[in-house]
Formats: structure tokens, sequence, C-alpha cells
């Protein structure tokens, strides 16, 4: 069931998705509000958890990274994802794990320094025992990815 948020926490949670910000006097000055409420409205949205996290955008080619691969696992029983996850979904690469549902049943998302260390961790997957069919792709271009719908809408 969804949490029920004020209007107030909605337009924190609309301005920091829009805007990628952490910095509470600048939300609180660009949304006309004192910066003790945006600190507890931010405290409280942690607390229930709709706030998980606040961490920097990255540039991860500049940081060494430049390659996102997608990874499309099909395992021969649903209940061995879990032993996989264990294995492959921890690695230092890897940035997303998802059970899925359709054509594949595992998807990997992670970020790598070249194509070969994709290609590495894709034929890894395949000799698996639990892994009946894997492939990777390279994402050229990025045409939008975000966290959550925007603007949020109040529940």
């Amino acid at each position: 069931m969804a949490e029920k948020i004020s209007l107030t926490d909605i337009k924190i949670l609309n301005y920091m998705l829009e805007n990628d910000s952490q910095n509470l006097n600048k939300i609180a000055k660009d949304l006309g509000m004192p910066t003790a409420t945006v600190y507890g409205r931010i405290k409280y949205l942690k607390q229930k958890g709709i706030i998980k996290r606040m961490a920097p955008e990255l540039d991860l080619e500049k940081l060494g990274l430049p390659v996102l691969g997608l990874i499309e696992i099909e395992v021969e029983n649903q209940g061995y994802i879990d032993e996989l996850e264990k294995k492959y979904g921890k690695s230092s690469n890897i940035v997303w794990s998802f059970k899925i549902i359709g054509n594949y049943d595992w998807l990997l998302a992670g970020y790598f320094d070249n194509p070969s260390e994709l290609e590495k961790l894709v034929n890894s997957l395949i000799k698996d025992p639990f892994v009946k069919n894997a492939h990777g792709n390279i994402v050229s271009h990025i045409t939008r990815f975000m966290q959550a719908p925007n603007p949020l809408k109040e529940v």
C-alpha cells in the first residue's frame, strides 16, 4: 500500500528528482520553504523508506567506466536466481539486478571498462550450470533514465 505523503513532501521530492540536489539550503531557497522544514520532511521521508539514499550523480566515463551493459539471463529454474545473485549480482560492476517476467528471467545492468569486460562476465554466466542462456547488450545512448516518474502526484 502506498504511503500517504503531504503536498510539501511531493514538492520536495519533485525538486530533488528534477534538480539532483542534495543541498538542503538550496532546496529550501528554491522552494520558498524554511530549511528546517525541508530537513524535517527529508528526515521523515527517509524514516518511512521513501527516500532510500541521497547519492551524487557521477560521470562514469570520467571515472573510467564508459560502457553500460545489460545482461539478459534465462535460468534452468527460477529457484536458481537467488544463488546466481549471490555469485554474480554482487560483482563490483553490477549496479542493478532485476528478476523479470518475459523472454528472460533475470536482468543485470552494470558499468564496465570496455566491451571485453562485459563479454567476460557473459561468458562466465553461459558456463554456469544454472544458466540456460545469456547475452549481453551495450547501451549506445541513454535517451531517458529517471529514478521515478516526474512529477510525482499526490497519493
